[in-house]
């Protein structure tokens, strides 16, 4: 049985590097043949970059570690509930300084439980990684749209508080190389790289034919795009 890790996103705590892991485990012979085995946290010490520890965490059928925000004395963990043609968003928080040590609490229905089985869905059609980010006053999430399959779709989503409602889907951009074998997925906005005007996006590129890769390297690379997100009327 083969079994490896994925990175998620990731926090500094003091001198330490905490990064979400997911587990996966193979289960054939092909490409995609592999399914979701668990969730832990990766610590690196700063000065060196070495692995020190990682730390499992409770069993859940969510995979954690899609995008973090810090606010208020917690770190608050997004995860998806993958079911392949669904996916959707859930909500989990813990102490700040304490991602691999403090007990989680999870998002469910409004309210907060210790239950790593009882988060709550509160968006539906993300992908397996995006981002929330404070931006123009709002909590804004961006991801590839997941409503429908192998979208070339980076959407828009904004709330008023961390935990939604999320609503206002808009298009922020299609991605221009989705086609044939090629698909796009994991947008994310990076808005400390751009302005209250003019937000930075970056998306995966890759193909279902593991040759493609090779006859063309540059397929394979990340691609970056600005966004122009000026609300009208507003003063400069």
């Amino acid at each position: 049985m083969q079994n490896w890790y994925w990175f998620g996103d990731g926090t500094v705590e003091g001198d330490t590097l905490q990064v979400m892991l997911l587990e996966f485990v193979k289960t054939g012979t092909g490409v995609f043949d592999f399914a979701f085995a668990g969730n832990a946290v990766a610590s690196f010490d700063t000065d060196d970059m070495s692995l020190t520890s990682i730390t499992d965490l409770p069993d859940s059928d969510v995979n954690w570690g899609s995008a973090i925000y810090e606010d208020g004395g917690y770190t608050y963990v997004f995860g998806v509930e993958d079911n392949q043609a669904q996916k959707f968003a859930h909500l989990a928080r813990v102490p700040s300084g304490g991602l691999a040590t403090a007990p989680w609490e999870y998002y469910a229905d409004g309210a907060w439980t210790a239950d790593p089985t009882g988060s709550s869905r509160i968006l539906e059609g993300v992908s397996n990684e995006f981002s929330v980010t404070r931006y123009q006053g709002k909590f804004t999430l961006v991801t590839g749209d997941a409503t429908q399959p192998l979208s070339a779709d980076v959407v828009m989503y904004r709330a008023d508080d961390l935990a939604g409602p999320y609503t206002g889907k808009t298009v922020l951009y299609s991605t221009p190389e989705t086609g044939g074998n090629v698909f796009t997925y994991n947008a994310k906005a990076h808005p400390q790289l751009g302005d209250r005007d003019t937000l930075l996006i970056t998306y995966n590129v890759n193909s279902f034919e593991g040759d493609d890769l090779y006859a063309d390297a540059h397929l394979y690379r990340p691609r970056y795009i600005d966004v122009d997100l000026e609300i009208p009327g507003r003063r400069r």
